[in-house]
């Protein structure tokens, strides 16, 4: 087998098998390291958070009537702020609706001036078609033939038909939009009514936010003290600290993941083995080959494991053993 890696040159994966076991152990000893550091990091965080709440304690007489207005004027603010980003999704809503309806409300007076239109063609077209039939030639005035009658007033009468036709299809679509301008005066009326909520709620928020504002203001005056502030600085500093950490043992369990699959990969049973049987039915050949012209008639193969699988006649089981000296020699 390592003469046939050293062929294939595939020895390589061996190599690198090694140096990902190296980077996996100092892998295990840096999450060990972190591990301790997290343990040490909460315990730390833990009774800076305790020493915070005594000394807080002393200090909250008053704070906690204020923390409950200000927790109140902060959920009055989130509802009318969700409430006014639901209403700009309604707004929005109505006046895609409103452009829709207005094109709606142009495709109406567009009908009606093809209606006027039509209507005029076939009061023009009737009176040409009178003119015919009384022996006039509408465009010259001469008197007409009464064979030459009907020549000319079947083209009459075909335009006076489609015109009516187009009529009574423009009607049709005229009595489908004809609440367009009621729908468009809803529309508008519940585009103002929203509005003027919006522009309410916008302002309820404003003076939500001076509240907001004044009682933080008040909570921090009487918490502030040195002592505190410190010991806030001293617990955000160690959070940060855990969080770095927390970060980076992610990212070496990613690493150590990625690792434990190349050794999986670089081992005897991953990718050199894949490459050994594409070349393991060649040398078979090979080997059957020289056998064959060493008068050797033995069924000689290899399989991935490079155990030797010899058969005389392609069907009886043999051994090493069982050859002469000579063939042994072969």
């Amino acid at each position: 087998r390592n003469f046939v890696e050293e062929i294939l040159d595939i020895k390589v994966f061996s190599f690198m098998n090694q140096i990902v076991k190296t980077k996996l152990g100092k892998n295990r000893e840096e999450l060990r390291i972190i591990d301790v550091q997290l343990k040490s990091a909460f315990a730390t965080a833990k009774l800076q958070k305790s020493h915070i709440e005594q000394i807080e304690s002393i200090k909250n007489s008053n704070v906690d009537s204020l923390k409950l207005k200000l927790q109140t004027a902060e959920d009055n603010r989130t509802i009318l702020t969700g409430n006014t980003e639901s209403l700009d999704v309604e707004l929005t809503t109505y006046n895609k609706s409103l452009v829709e309806l207005n094109n709606r409300a142009k495709q109406y007076l567009t009908l009606l001036q093809t209606v006027e239109r039509l209507e005029k063609q076939i009061t023009e077209t009737t009176e040409k078609l009178n003119d015919i039939s009384e022996s006039v030639c509408p465009t010259c005035c001469t008197e007409i033939h009464e064979h030459k009658k009907a020549d000319l007033s079947q083209p009459l009468l075909e335009i006076i038909n489609v015109a009516k036709n187009k009529i009574l299809i423009c009607k049709t679509k005229l009595e489908e939009l004809s609440n367009t301008h009621d729908q468009i005066a809803e529309c508008n009326a519940n585009i103002q009514k929203i509005n003027t909520t919006i522009s309410t709620n916008n302002s309820t928020v404003s003076l939500l936010d001076i509240q907001i504002s004044d009682l933080r203001a008040e909570i921090n005056t009487i918490s502030q003290s040195e002592e505190l502030m410190d010991l806030k600085y001293e617990l955000k500093k160690t959070a940060e600290n855990a969080l770095n950490l927390k970060q980076k043992q992610a990212d070496l369990n990613t690493e150590q993941d990625y690792n434990n699959a190349m050794i999986e990969l670089f081992k005897d049973s991953g990718i050199k083995t894949k490459i050994i049987d594409q070349y393991i039915p060649i040398i078979n050949g090979l080997i059957n080959k020289y056998l064959e012209k060493l008068d050797l008639f033995v069924s000689f193969n290899l399989d991935s494991e490079f155990n030797e699988i010899v058969k005389s006649r392609h069907r009886d089981d043999f051994t090493y053993g069982s050859f002469s000296a000579g063939e042994r020699t072969k």
